[in-house]
């Protein structure tokens, strides 16, 4: 086997290996956020929505972007070069939690409601900020050798600890802290597991030498996280001051669901963003990799839009209970992003790939800016929902941007020729659901009915209106059992 067949098979192999740890998680989160919805209400979510918030933008700073310079790097990295790297950020880690500690107790400024307990779970949860950073170097390593089998079961155990201990304190009643307790014992434990299944032991050598080269790349890379982040974070900044923790709670609720196929997405971009890395200097190769990719994703994903959009309003009052019905609309908004994320998953990574980091970083800037400018002035006209129309808005801009960076680089890709026969399935299987639900009962039977029903029709509408593709996906899934089996 050449090296072009090993990289195709390692892509293939980490994918499937993280669409397989995928649905566990998600199948596991799903039936732990059931029950954690029936047992606390909107407002306990809204506080640890904030909460994530503050800690996830401490956690930022903790990384400049050095975890994907390694990955990105062309070489294999130096024992300097890591040890170095390894250094600086637990440095990091270690000064945002005095950070934290420090500044916690203004955050009842910004948000009223926020009471003195919060600023206390607000400091024990920054101990992750450290956790993080210990792990990161041996997570790294691994990305780079495309290695997601171990990964994928140390993100499992993590996943699995986390719901147990959640699920058994909010049996008990301890709230927010349910998940401040869980969400700790889950970064110990992934952290002691990862250093078990990939030892890394630094070197007691540092170099500001080593890093200027991974930083340069890292800081574009950091700085897109930053702003990315920013982007997403319009629920708990102005949700929070604006609609409150009960608002925030529901979009929070509405957004997890509606992002479920992001995950993928993001799983998606892991492993192409090694697999491109190694073909950076070949267009045409990786030019025909991303259009593969958009089409396999397309497939993948937009089976999700047809489930919500048909059949939402009877899934969320009997799975999750009638308390969350006000969320729904918010979550069409959310969930018709899916239709962008089979573009802009490969494309972004694609970009990254071949060092434009800076491009990424600005594309996100002008979106974010404009995703709180819009936010703020939508909500005081739709309310909360406001916060997820602007969503939907910043994704689409980011989804032009893309196309335009890699148009700008010399790479073509017949976007809409991909997308349109998938599009059309999606909206006459939607068709057909509606029609389903105004014939048949409403029933819990039939509701199951329906949508093993909508699901036939998807697959076989996929078949008449992009038969090449779905076979091509159907192969690549052959392949990939067949590569299971060696």
């Amino acid at each position: 086997m050449n090296d072009k067949d090993i990289l195709k098979a390692n892509i293939i192999q980490g994918f499937s290996t993280l669409i397989v740890r995928e649905f566990f998680i998600k199948i596991f989160s799903l039936v732990g956020q059931i029950f954690l919805a029936r047992l606390l209400i909107p407002s306990d979510f809204g506080v640890y929505v904030i909460i994530v918030f503050i800690i996830s933008l401490f956690g930022l700073f903790s990384d400049v972007g050095l975890s994907l310079a390694i990955i990105q790097h062309k070489t294999k990295p130096t024992k300097r070069e890591l040890s170095s790297a390894f250094y600086l950020k637990t440095l990091l880690g270690l000064g945002l939690i005095v950070l934290v500690w420090i500044i916690s107790p203004s955050v009842k400024l910004f948000y009223p409601s926020f009471a003195i307990v919060n600023v206390v779970m607000l400091r024990v949860l920054s101990i992750t900020l450290l956790l993080t950073n210990f792990r990161s170097i041996p997570t790294s390593l691994l990305e780079r050798k495309i290695k997601y089998n171990i990964i994928s079961l140390v993100d499992i155990a993590g996943i699995v600890v986390y719901y147990l201990i959640a699920l058994s304190a909010a049996l008990f009643h301890f709230g927010v802290w349910s998940f401040i307790i869980a969400a700790v014992i889950k970064e110990i434990a992934e952290t002691i597991i990862l250093f078990i299944v990939q030892p890394f032991i630094p070197q007691l050598m540092f170099s500001i030498k080593s890093l200027k080269k991974m930083l340069r790349f890292g800081l574009y890379i950091q700085g897109n996280s930053l702003v990315g982040f920013l982007a997403t974070s319009i629920n708990p900044v102005i949700g929070g001051r604006m609609v409150g923790t009960y608002g925030v709670g529901l979009l929070d609720f509405a957004f997890n669901i509606g992002s479920l196929p992001t995950t993928i997405g993001i799983n998606f971009g892991r492993v192409a963003f090694a697999g491109y890395s190694r073909i950076q200097e070949q267009k045409k190769l990786l030019s025909n990799s991303m259009s593969r990719s958009i089409s396999m994703l397309a497939i993948m994903l937009y089976i999700f839009p047809v489930i919500v959009f048909s059949f939402a309003g009877q899934l969320i009052p009997f799975v999750f209970s009638a308390k969350w019905i006000p969320a729904i609309p918010a979550l069409y908004w959310y969930t018709a992003v899916t239709f962008f994320l089979p573009v802009i998953a490969p494309l972004g990574q694609g970009i990254l790939a071949i060092g434009k980091s800076k491009e990424i970083f600005w594309s996100t800037f002008i979106t974010a800016v404009l995703g709180w400018i819009g936010a703020y002035l939508l909500v005081q006209s739709f309310g909360m929902l406001g916060i997820a129309i602007i969503y939907f808005l910043t994704v689409l801009f980011l989804f032009i941007f893309y196309i335009l960076i890699l148009r700008k680089y010399g790479f073509e890709f017949r976007i809409f020729s991909i997308l349109v026969p998938k599009l059309a399935a999606v909206i006459l299987v939607i068709a057909f659901s509606i029609f389903l639900n105004r014939v048949l009962p409403g029933s819990i039977i039939m509701l199951f009915v329906k949508l093993f029903l909508s699901c036939v029709a998807y697959l076989l509408l996929m078949f008449l209106l992009a038969k090449k593709d779905l076979v091509d996906f159907i192969g690549l899934i052959m392949h990939w059992l067949k590569l299971s089996n060696t």
